[in-house]
C-alpha cells in the first residue's frame, strides 16, 4: 500500500537521466598534433539504421537506482504486518432476488468473489453469515473444501434480507475488528462510514424487469391471484393455470400488462379440487413465475352434547350449527359438552366443557375479572351481560386455571390434564342470566372450537408464503415426523408434546408424515415466494463500495516501510561518491605522467 502515489510522477527523473548521459558519451571532432603518444585509438563509430548499445557506466546505475529509492520512500510505502490478520466475516444476502439470471446471476457471482477473497493470507478465518430475515452463522471455514460445503448451503431462498442487521451482527462475532465483505445485487441504502468500520460493499446485481406472482390465496371455492410488472415498460406474458382432482382442466391465455400495473384474477374452483396451480412465462427471475395452492384445512371437531335443560340444549344447538368447524356426533367426540360435574367422555382424547348449575344462585353484572391472554376469553366483553351462580362456589371451588371471576367466586376455570385435554368448569344457571342472547355466547363457543381445532391433527395452514410459518398438531402418540421437501430430501422432526412449528424455508410442497403411521394421516403444505420487493430487480445494481482500509486499521495492520529505501538510496549515493572521487583521482595521475 502506498499513501502518496502520486509522487511516482518523479519517476521522470530516469528518463531525464539517460538523456544526459546519452548527450555527454556523444562525439565531437577535437584536432590534435599527432597521435603517437595515444595507446587505444577506438575507430569512431558510423551512422546507419544498425541500433547500437549506449556505453553506460556504473555510475548511471547507482544514480538510476538512488532516484527510484527517493521516488518510492516519497510514495510512502506500506506493508502489511505479518500479526495483523484478522477474522474475515462474509455477509451472503439470502434474498431470492439473488438467484435472477440463472447461470450469471449474482449468487454465482458472488460465489467466485467468495472463494477467490477467502483465499486471501490477510484472514486469519472466515466465517460465513446468511443474511436473510434474521442473520444466521452459516458456519467457519479454514480450507477451501470445507467452503465449497458451506457456499452450497447458500440457497437464497429467503424473502427479503436485512443485510444492515446483518453487519451488525457480523463485527459482534469477534472481539478482533474482524472485515466484513457483504456480497448482496444492489447499493447500500446509506453512504458506508469507512472511517468507524471496516466494511466492502460488493454488488452483482443488474437492473432487469420482471413480471411475478405478489398475492396468492385459496378461500372457499374460489382463489384470488395477484400479478405485478415490476418494470416501468409494458409487459406481455402467457398466463398458464391448472385445476387438479374431480373435474380437473388446464387453460391458457395471454397477459398483458401496463408499466408498474398489478392485475387482480379471482377464478372459481370445484367443490372438490385438490390443488392449483398457475404460472407465468419465462422471465429474468424464474421463481417467482408459479404458484401452487392446496385446499384449506378442514379440521371438523366432533361435538356431543349432553344437556339436559332443554333452553341450554337449543341454545348449544344454534350456536354449533352457526360454527363452520363444529360436526355434531353421538360418540367419541373431540369436544363433550356437559351439564353434569361428573360426567366422563367415552375415550381418553375428548375435551370437556361443563355448564354446571349450582342450584339457587344471584345474578351479577360484574366487575368480573377475566384473563385475557387465554384463548376461550379472545373478543369476549361481559359488559352488559348478566350472569347467574351461586356466592359460595356451588361446592365446585375446584382447581384450575381461573379464566373468569367475580371477587372470589369462580365462574370458569380451565384444567388440563396429564394427557394434554382440557376440562373446563363453567358454573352458570341459565334462569336470571342473559348470557345465552348476548353476542359474547357464539364467540365464546367459537373461541372453544377453533382452540380445539388447532390441537387436531393436521395444519392451521395449507399456503404460505416463503419464510412463514404454521403449526402442526399430531396425535399424543407421535413421536416424530417424516418431512420430504420440494427436492426430494427427507428429514426427521421430533415432536414437543403434540405439535411442531415448520417454517417454509423453500418454494413448492412439502409433506408430512407422522411415524408411527398408525398416530396420523398424511399431510401437505405449498410454499411460494410471495414478496413484491425481491421481485422488483430495477433497483439491482453492480459495483463495490467502501474499503478495509481506514484511518485506524492503516495504523494498526501496516507499518510504513519508507525507510528501507531511504536506506538504499543513501547506500547508492555514498557507493557513487566513492567511485566518483576514485576515477578523479586516477585520471589526474594519468594526466601528469
Amino acid at each position: 500500500m502506498f499513501s502518496h502515489p502520486l509522487a511516482f510522477l518523479a519517476l521522470a527523473s530516469i528518463p531525464a537521466l539517460v538523456a544526459i548521459y546519452y548527450l555527454r558519451n556523444r562525439f565531437r571532432t577535437v584536432p590534435v598534433s599527432s597521435l603517437m603518444f595515444w595507446q587505444d585509438i577506438r575507430p569512431p563509430q558510423e551512422g546507419g539504421r544498425v541500433f547500437r548499445r549506449l556505453p553506460l557506466p556504473l555510475l548511471f546505475f547507482l544514480e538510476a537506482l538512488a532516484l527510484l529509492a527517493l521516488v518510492t520512500a516519497a510514495a510512502a510505502p506500506h506493508l502489511l504486518s505479518t500479526d495483523a490478520a484478522r477474522p474475515l466475516v462474509i455477509v451472503l444476502d439470502d434474498s431470492f432476488s439473488m438467484l435472477a439470471g440463472e447461470n450469471n446471476s449474482p449468487r454465482h457471482q458472488g460465489v467466485e468473489a467468495v472463494i477467490a477473497e477467502a483465499s486471501h493470507s490477510a484472514h486469519s478465518s472466515v466465517t460465513l453469515v446468511l443474511a436473510g430475515e434474521k442473520p444466521q452463522v452459516l458456519g467457519q471455514t479454514a480450507t477451501k473444501t470445507d467452503l465449497a460445503g458451506l457456499l452450497a448451503k447458500w440457497n437464497c431462498k429467503a424473502p427479503t434480507a436485512n443485510l444492515e442487521e446483518a453487519v451488525s451482527f457480523a463485527f459482534g462475532l469477534s472481539d478482533q475488528h474482524p472485515r466484513v465483505l457483504v456480497v448482496t445485487d444492489h447499493a447500500p441504502a446509506t453512504q458506508l462510514d469507512n472511517g468507524a468500520a471496516s466494511v466492502e460493499w460488493r454488488a452483482f446485481g443488474l437492473p432487469k424487469p420482471n413480471a411475478a406472482f405478489v398475492n396468492a390465496n385459496w378461500s372457499g371455492n374460489k382463489v384470488l391471484l395477484e400479478i405485478a410488472n415490476l418494470s416501468d415498460s409494458h409487459n406481455t406474458t402467457t398466463f398458464e393455470t391448472e385445476v387438479s382432482g374431480p373435474g380437473s382442466r388446464k387453460e391458457t391465455a395471454s397477459l398483458s400488462l401496463g408499466p408498474r400495473e398489478i392485475k387482480r384474477v379471482v377464478l372459481a374452483l370445484p367443490a372438490e379440487a385438490t390443488g392449483f396451480r398457475a404460472e407465468l412465462g419465462e422471465d429474468a427471475l424464474a421463481l417467482d413465475n408459479r404458484v401452487t395452492l392446496l385446499p384449506p384445512p378442514r379440521k371438523p371437531v366432533r361435538t356431543e352434547i349432553r344437556v339436559s335443560n332443554e333452553i341450554l340444549k337449543k341454545a348449544l344447538e344454534q350456536a354449533l350449527e352457526a360454527a363452520q368447524t363444529a360436526v355434531l356426533t353421538s360418540g367419541n367426540p373431540d369436544l363433550l359438552i356437559c351439564d353434569n360435574a361428573t360426567e366422563q367422555p367415552g375415550n381418553g382424547k375428548s375435551w370437556v366443557l361443563r355448564i354446571v348449575s349450582t342450584g339457587a344462585g344471584q345474578s351479577f353484572i360484574g366487575p368480573f375479572v377475566m384473563n385475557k391472554t387465554h384463548p376461550l376469553c379472545d373478543g369476549l366483553n361481559l359488559g352488559g351481560v348478566v350472569w347467574n351462580a351461586a356466592a359460595d362456589n356451588g361446592g365446585l371451588a375446584g382447581g384450575g386455571l381461573p379464566l373468569l371471576t367475580l371477587g372470589d367466586t369462580k365462574l370458569m376455570a380451565d384444567s388440563e390434564k396429564l394427557s394434554g385435554t382440557h376440562d373446563i368448569l363453567m358454573r352458570y344457571n341459565v334462569a336470571g342470566s342473559n348470557l345465552l342472547i348476548s353476542p359474547n355466547w357464539p364467540i365464546l363457543l367459537e373461541n372453544l372450537l377453533a382452540w380445539r381445532s388447532r390441537t387436531l391433527a393436521g395444519l392451521e395452514q395449507t399456503n404460505l408464503r416463503l419464510g412463514g410459518q404454521t403449526m402442526l398438531s399430531v396425535a399424543p402418540e407421535t413421536k416424530t415426523v417424516r418431512l420430504e421437501t420440494p427436492a426430494k430430501q427427507v428429514q426427521t422432526l421430533s415432536v414437543t408434546k403434540t405439535t411442531l412449528l415448520f417454517q417454509g424455508t423453500d418454494v413448492g410442497i412439502f409433506s408430512f408424515l407422522a411415524e408411527p403411521a398408525s398416530s396420523g394421516a398424511a399431510f401437505r403444505c405449498s410454499v411460494n415466494a410471495l414478496a413484491a420487493g425481491e421481485s422488483d430487480l430495477t433497483t439491482c445494481s453492480s459495483g463495490t463500495s467502501g474499503n478495509w482500509l481506514n484511518q485506524k486499521t492503516a495504523s494498526t495492520d501496516y507499518k510504513d516501510m519508507s525507510w528501507v529505501f531511504l536506506l538504499i538510496a543513501v547506500l547508492a549515493l555514498g557507493v557513487h561518491l566513492g567511485l566518483a572521487t576514485g576515477s578523479i583521482k586516477r585520471f589526474s595521475t594519468t594526466e601528469v605522467n
